[in-house]
């Protein structure tokens, strides 16, 4: 039986399980604001808060604000990958002198990261946090690990041959000579009995990738939600279809696309997807189905 997310204009006050608040997205609730970005909430069934990425600058703030979120009172922040529009808000944290949490990242976050399109020249598109507000805080992972009770990140994702990856026009220079594979995307990934929800970046490991990391750890749990960026905006219906046959290969129940999914393979995905599909939008807070302890 597919269980359907729950969605809430607040956080409710007596979940008794994960409970998810978009604080960035490239959509919107009436009375938030979008940006091209990604950032979550996410309340463990404790109560404990934690965030997924920051977004491009200080937005995710107060959107968090206006959902009656504390940033400050988070356990730390984990980070997907090292690109702008998901670690340009840490610096934006980090000063405000409430927030004593800890900031999980592969240590390639740093390293430097450009994208090339049509000019010559790639633009930085890299974490412009300064080091000196990381000092103390940061905790470098490179393999899979609980970073709290139920919580996981999911890092170094092996890239099978044959699956797609999301790395196209990605490079380490600005003259776009040497090839950037992102090697510190990374999933997050709540388990609760046997439901698991894969909580996505922007997916630059590929979906299918993601999910055959997910099943190789994990096993075969319930995969009850997968949401977040599947870095699929401007790709072929060929390609889409075939994350979309990488989710329901997995046993997805429900997916949340948002943020670098695009619109095409959102109405694709509303299309061939057997189980709901929820868009993101800022100001959001989802309660995924299967939370039963």
């Amino acid at each position: 039986m597919t269980a359907t997310p729950i969605l809430h204009d607040r956080l409710p006050e007596h979940a008794t399980g994960l409970c998810l608040a978009v604080l960035a997205d490239n959509a919107a609730r009436p009375g938030f604001c979008a940006e091209h970005g990604l950032s979550l909430g996410i309340v463990l069934p404790d109560g404990g808060l934690w965030l997924w990425d920051t977004g491009q600058g200080g937005l995710f703030l107060e959107n968090a604000r206006r959902l009656g979120l504390s940033p400050e009172t988070a356990r730390g922040v984990a980070l997907s990958h090292g690109h702008y529009d998901h670690a340009g808000g840490l610096e934006h944290l980090l000063r405000r002198p409430g927030f004593k949490g800890e900031i999980v990242a592969h240590p390639a976050f740093a390293i430097p990261h450009y994208r090339r399109a049509a000019s010559a020249f790639a633009c930085d598109i890299g974490c412009r946090c300064p080091g000196r507000l990381l000092k103390g805080r940061l905790r470098l992972v490179h393999a899979p690990t609980r970073i709290d009770s139920g919580l996981h990140l999911l890092t170094a994702i092996p890239r099978q041959r044959g699956n797609r990856q999301a790395t196209d026009g990605m490079f380490l220079d600005a003259g776009g000579q040497w090839p950037d594979i992102i090697p510190d995307d990374a999933c997050l990934v709540h388990r609760q009995g046997d439901t698991l929800t894969v909580i996505l970046g922007c997916c630059h490991s590929g979906v299918a990738n993601t999910l055959d990391a997910v099943r190789d750890h994990f096993g075969n749990g319930v995969i009850g939600l997968v949401l977040g960026g599947l870095h699929l905006a401007g790709e072929t219906h060929e390609t889409i279809r075939e994350a979309i046959a990488a989710l329901v290969r997995h046993g997805v129940q429900s997916v949340g696309p948002g943020h670098c999914t695009g619109e095409t393979a959102t109405a694709l995905l509303r299309g061939h997807f057997p189980g709901p599909v929820i868009p993101l939008a800022a100001g959001m807070v989802i309660e995924p189905g299967g939370n039963a302890p």
